[in-house]
């Protein structure tokens, strides 16, 4: 008789276990079980993944849940269940979501009556049994659970001793149950460090033991407690029990929405209707051409059973532009549908830029449609509230992800349990490498910084080998940035769910097993280049009274093809890298088909094939085709197969293919399978011959097609994207102050991206004031059509109150017009240095008293006689009239430290701005723009510098510089700082010559400078 694995706590119970499902699987396979079970503390999250997992792995899955609740006196107990078919499982979801849903509050155990008889209750020593027992109210607890058949006692070797006893003499059946929360003895004080981190709790190591109770022993030591305890009668009742358990959650099933029609309309119907009349005002000028393609389409939908999913989401957007919310022109293969052109889900006409329908769907491939909605990032929780209002609070929920413990968050949540310090865990933050999901395997590869801290101490040595174990484990759970599932059927009866934090649910599976399941996931993606388009339309008709319908932006305008060629594309969506930027002005775009190709080509892999582009582009070199008939598809991309479609035309064209069949081929390219493309290499080689191609051609052009294939990027996606790009370079060129107002209102509180955003803006001849305390906003405002002023919110360190109350005051009783003034008029809680010091020193005061440093000198003084003075302005002007001691005003180079510290930029004239001619003929690089391994002329200014001592006992510096547009280190070695160590001043301005290379210790860039010139020597 097996043993079966029941009472096993996955990490999805987050942070109170170590067991990932995947080595969970397979260690209980090796170790001999043949029934496994998870019973997650509350959570059914990983329910699906586990049975996909025990089935691919031979095991029998059962499906159980631990329940936490609170008594009368709040202390916590739990309860134990096992489901015995899915009518047991669906109650399990009933249990864990009412749970998790009020998971912020103390639920009680009658919140949950009855339970049901499809579910099997098992008592353990986490349960009120023995407390009832004792209370001698034992009897009157238990008829909570008269509605359920089967309850037992649970015992297992890891169970406290005085419980075992106790289940001899009680009421049920023992069963076994053994708990599991890691799969190793000796993984008992990794465990005990997870679950110190999620309770924020500090432990010393040492003090634990070495190996605990809660680990998966091999199912043969299981059958050796059992005989040797005496509980065969217990693993028996377990054996039994779950041999008659049957439980299958569903996959694959319809569980599309249907849009609610009145009058009982059919969805296909209407969605014809729809399309049909919406065609001729869409496209004015549509040909027979439009009008079939749009027939095939809907033909597709309606076969594939899609046509309520079309309606779902043209009724979102139809609500969204009734309501002036700024839409995205698409996204994905979705922008390839003429029947989402002509209903207004996309902005790209599909026809006209050779977009292809079948990349998105066809009856060859059954997938799900994948419309994805772009919103304004200020709009999503509008939408989400028209959808709540439209299908039912029960029918709407937000899809959960889950977060995991990476490399620097791990050695920070390990260093807090054992006690180190913020600034040490910051010591081992900076050791690794900033990389995109780097592991520490990597980091300890690449970090010798790491690798000593690693070994410094057996303290330090611990918390490496502890991070490492806990590297990837499950760390919390949060709201999918997009995600939104829909149901025709209330979503407790078909997913668990969860607190949102809101007015919507959060589900507990990820949008993969939600999809899975057969429930419909869409996207609605709060993008924050929306919000400037609308933020910057609404400036247009405010200061030049256009209403501006920028989708309707003429593609061919050459202002705008000017922007793209010179690369001037800071701000603007997808194109504004400085990589993307040089590839801009390498290829030179002359149309809106090159800006969608560099958006395609850049990206890992595509990349290779940029100098090759531009060359042919540029006349550089012939362009050379695969075979000639094929240069229709290739010619805008001068030969080169950029975009999966071309793929898909080329099979079509040399072999026949349908468009279906030719996706399917694409896509076992793209994800590499052998055997497929094998296959469909002898099919298309047979058909293309019978075309007329020869063998040669025919085997050229499919390798061509492998090669490329995997390069090749989604047209459809690269040119909706690039369409907003477009629209934002449109916004740019020809209304500038409208944009970087919007712009610069997007970045408010990222100091580095306002500074760059400043930057771009004076060199398109935009002026920027400083904040005011008059005629300041909340946020930027354009005062004029190339005249911003700073807004209070971009002050840093003033808060949203105190700006509140400053433009609520000034617009009850007009302008402030003095310090005085605007002191008494202000609530008391304000009159505090610290909230009015970035005011002072950002200029706010410029205009009432001019020189800051006289001001904040006399700050405290004012503040004083405000209070003392009762509000009395002939006080204040008369007997405590503050007596001033005339002082020079701050020196230019502290009035700019002061606006880069509260501005994150510099608005007063910049001392090197006289530099600004000599710059232009030097050709100096400006520090925003320096790239690892270029050879630069920099003209900067010294803000500060530190000299060490090499092993050899040389003098050597590290210098921090700054110009106009950013801050960069120079390193001077020993022979360079000796020869200009004069130089080394504050403030001193300096041409500084030398290469650019990356600091790996501090994962940043620096120059090895190679000359210094003093700009100040006349």
């Amino acid at each position: 008789m097996k043993v079966p694995s029941l009472w096993t706590v996955s990490n999805y119970s987050l942070l109170n276990s170590l067991i990932r499902l995947f080595e969970y699987v397979n260690v209980a396979k090796n170790r001999g079980y043949q029934t496994i079970g998870l019973m997650d503390e509350n959570v059914l999250c990983s329910a699906l993944k586990f049975q996909t997992l025990a089935k691919q792995a031979g095991l029998k899955a059962i499906f159980g849940l631990t329940l936490t609740y609170f008594d009368e006196n709040e202390d916590e107990y739990a309860l134990h269940f096992i489901a015995k078919d899915y009518t047991g499982y669906q109650e399990l979801m009933r249990l864990s979501s009412y749970k998790m849903v009020h998971q912020n509050e103390k639920v009680k155990l009658y919140e949950f009556l009855p339970f049901s008889n499809s579910l099997a209750i098992i008592f353990t020593f986490r349960s009120e049994f023995v407390k009832k027992d004792a209370d001698f109210n034992l009897s009157n607890w238990l008829k909570q659970f008269d509605s359920v058949k089967d309850k037992f006692m649970g015992v297992g070797p890891n169970m406290p001793e005085d419980w075992q006893y106790y289940v001899r003499t009680a009421l049920f059946p023992p069963f076994l149950l053994n708990e599991v929360r890691y799969l190793n003895a000796k993984d008992y004080r990794t465990y005990r460090v997870a679950k110190a981190i999620g309770e924020g709790k500090r432990l010393q190591i040492q003090t634990l033991a070495l190996v605990g109770k809660a680990f998966l022993p091999e199912e043969s030591d299981l059958q050796k407690y059992v005989l040797n305890t005496g509980w065969e009668e217990a693993l028996k009742n377990a054996a039994q029990f779950i041999q008659k358990i049957n439980v299958q959650i569903p996959t694959q099933q319809n569980l599309l929405p249907k849009f609610p029609l009145d009058n009982q309309k059919n969805a296909g119907e209407y969605l014809r209707k729809l399309a049909l009349q919406k065609l001729p005002i869409r496209i004015e000028k549509f040909t027979d051409k439009y009008t079939r393609r749009l027939k095939m389409e809907l033909k597709v939908i309606d076969e594939m059973g899609f046509n309520d999913y079309f309606l779902i989401i043209w009724d979102l957007l139809d609500y969204a532009n009734k309501n002036g919310i700024f839409t995205g022109v698409g996204r994905g293969s979705a922008a390839g549908s003429l029947v989402a052109y002509v209903l207004n889900i996309t902005g790209v006409d599909p026809e006209k830029h050779n977009l292809l329908f079948e990349r998105f769907l066809n009856k060859e491939r059954y997938t799900m449609p994948d419309i994805d909605i772009d919103i304004p990032d200020n709009k999503r929780e509008q939408i989400l509230q028209y959808i709540v209002k439209k299908y039912g609070k029960h029918h709407v929920a937000q899809i959960a992800t889950f977060g995991t413990l990476g490399a620097k968050q791990a050695l920070r949540d390990v260093g807090r349990v054992l006690g180190f310090s913020v600034s040490e865990a910051n010591l081992w933050s900076k050791a690794i490498p900033n990389e995109l999901n780097i592991t520490l395997d990597k980091a300890y590869a690449k970090s010798k910084r790491l690798r000593e801290l690693a070994s410094a101490t057996p303290k330090n040595k611990a918390l490496f080998t502890l991070a490492k174990k806990l590297e990837g484990l499950l760390r919390h759970v949060s709201t999918h940035a997009a995600g939104v599932v829909i149901s025709d059927q209330d979503l407790f009866e078909l997913i668990p769910l969860q607190s949102g934090g809101g007015e919507l649910s959060l589900t507990q599976f990820t949008m993969y097993d939600i999809e899975k399941i057969g429930l419909l996931k869409m996207d609605f993606l709060g993008l924050r280049n929306l919000s400037i388009i609308a933020d910057a339309l609404y400036e247009i008709k405010k200061m030049w009274g256009i209403d501006l319908n920028i989708k309707q932006v003429d593609l061919n305008d050459q202002a705008t093809l000017d922007l793209f060629r010179h690369g001037e594309t800071t701000g603007v969506f997808q194109f504004e890298s400085m990589g993307l930027r040089r590839v801009l002005q390498k290829i030179h775009p002359e149309s809106i088909e090159d800006i969608v190709a560099v958006n395609a080509l850049y990206r890992p892999g595509p990349m290779e094939n940029i100098n090759d582009f531009a060359a042919r582009k540029l006349g550089l070199k012939p362009i050379d085709y695969p075979d000639k008939s094929l240069s229709d598809i290739l010619k805008k991309t001068y030969g080169i197969i950029v975009y999966q479609e071309q793929v898909m035309q080329v099979l079509q064209k040399m072999a026949g293919f349908t468009l279906g069949e030719a996706d399917i081929v694409r896509r076992a390219i793209g994800k590499k399978k052998k055997k497929i493309i094998d296959e469909k290499r002898r099919n298309f080689i047979t058909r293309s011959l019978k075309n007329g191609y020869t063998q040669e051609v025919a085997e050229k052009v499919y390798d061509y097609i492998e090669k490329f294939a995997n390069y090749g990027f989604n047209r459809s996606h690269a040119f909706a994207y690039s369409f907003i790009g477009f629209e934002m370079g449109y916004l740019k060129v020809h209304f500038a102050g409208a944009f970087y107002t919007a712009l610069l209102n997007s970045v408010r509180g990222n100091f580095k991206k306002m500074k760059e955003y400043i930057i771009d803006a004076r060199k398109n001849e935009l002026f920027i004031n400083p904040p005011d305390i008059n005629t300041s906003g909340y946020s930027f405002r354009l005062l004029e059509k190339n005249l911003l002023r700073f807004g209070f919110s971009a002050i840093k360190g003033v808060r949203n109150e105190f700006i509140k109350e400053i433009l609520e005051e000034r617009k009850i009783a007009g302008s402030f017009t003095s310090v005085d003034n605007f002191l008494l008029r202000i609530k008391h809680k304000w009159l505090k240095k610290a909230w009015l010091e970035p005011l002072v020193l950002t200029g706010v005061f410029d205009l009432l008293e001019s020189n800051r440093k006289q001001l904040m000198n006399n700050l405290e003084s004012k503040i004083q006689n405000i209070l003392l003075s009762g509000g009395s302005l002939d006080l204040l002007g008369g007997i405590m009239k503050l007596k001033e001691i005339k002082i020079k005003d701050y020196t230019v180079e502290e009035r700019l430290t002061y606006e880069e510290n509260y501005l994150g930029a510099y608005l007063s004239v910049h001392p090197l701005e006289s530099f600004n001619l000599l710059a232009k003929q030097i050709k100096a690089t400006a520090i925003m723009d320096v790239e690892e391994g270029q050879q630069v002329k920099l003209v900067a200014m010294v803000r500060n510098f530190r000299v060490i001592k090499t092993k050899r006992g040389e003098s050597m510096a590290f210098v921090e510089v700054s110009d106009l547009t950013g801050e960069i280190s120079l390193t001077l070695f020993p022979k360079i700082y000796r020869k200009y160590m004069a130089e080394l001043i504050i403030s001193k301005k300096l041409l500084i010559e030398g290469k650019v290379e990356n600091n790996k210790y501090e994962n940043s860039l620096q120059v090895l400078v190679q000359q210094l010139k003093n700009l100040e020597d006349k």
